[in-house]
């Protein structure tokens, strides 16, 4: 990448992380990082990255406070804010323990020793990322403050003027109500999705995963000059010292 600033939007995908690049420009590019050395270096180049993961983990609680805790607005919990159709999308991540589990029953078993609670299959299926990402931010802290944890639906929501959604993501519907709510502020969004469509196979990313990445990345530059929110505010740290929120503008 050249000198210019760069923001970041990453979702998880089949083939890797999804990263979509933002600059005052507007869009940029779009790639899939297959491997642990391209995901430092486009994170060390970006001036700010928004990322659908979970950061910052619990030892003990069964839940993060960002998982659960009203915003400083006085919404409801996440899970009400969505809506209950989108509540699905919010879950407890594991404890910090249960990540270097090598099976689902074995991080099961962690996680209700130390809360009381099993692990759900969906946090247990996307541990690896969050075991790629955590394992990043302690060995670079200089990411700390320029990568944030953030949440594709949430982000649309307040694109939807605070309402929740009609329709699920994974839908015809859901697909077209949220490329209408992107190009209500980028009106050329159809000509970029369709670009990254073109360049990567659905089998490596999905619609939805381009549709999170580039919501992500439109957030994450404009949180560069806008004021940063968080749930919970300030944000609460784990005993690594990562930062336990989730963060929108």
């Amino acid at each position: 990448m050249n000198s210019e600033k760069i923001e970041i939007g990453m979702d998880g995908c089949r083939g890797g992380w999804l990263a979509v690049m933002w600059s005052d420009r507007g869009f940029l590019d779009a790639r899939i990082l297959r491997d642990r050395s391209s995901l430092i270096a486009i994170l060390t180049d970006s001036a700010r990255t928004f990322i659908d993961i979970p950061i910052g983990l619990p030892d003990s609680e069964a839940s993060r406070d960002c998982d659960r805790e009203a915003t400083p607005q006085e919404y409801r919990q996440l899970r009400k804010i969505l809506g209950r159709s989108f509540s699905s999308s919010v879950f407890n991540p594991p404890i910090r323990s249960a990540i270097c589990a090598s099976s689902y029953s074995e991080a099961s078993a962690i996680n209700a020793a130390k809360t009381g609670k099993k692990l759900s299959i969906q946090a247990w299926n996307i541990v690896p990322k969050i075991r790629e990402i955590d394992e990043l931010l302690l060995k670079v802290p200089t990411l700390h403050d320029r990568c944030f944890e953030s949440h594709p639906e949430l982000l649309f929501y307040h694109l939807n003027s605070q309402h929740p959604l009609n329709f699920k993501k994974k839908t015809r519907e859901g697909k077209q109500e949220r490329l209408e709510l992107l190009q209500s502020q980028i009106p050329e969004i159809q000509v970029h999705f369709a670009a990254i469509r073109d360049r990567h196979l659905k089998k490596d990313a999905s619609d939805d995963d381009i549709l999170d990445a580039m919501v992500l990345a439109y957030f994450a530059h404009r949180s560069l000059t806008a004021s940063l929110h968080s749930i919970p505010n300030p944000p609460n740290y784990d005993q690594k010292g990562l930062r336990m929120a989730i963060h929108w503008c």
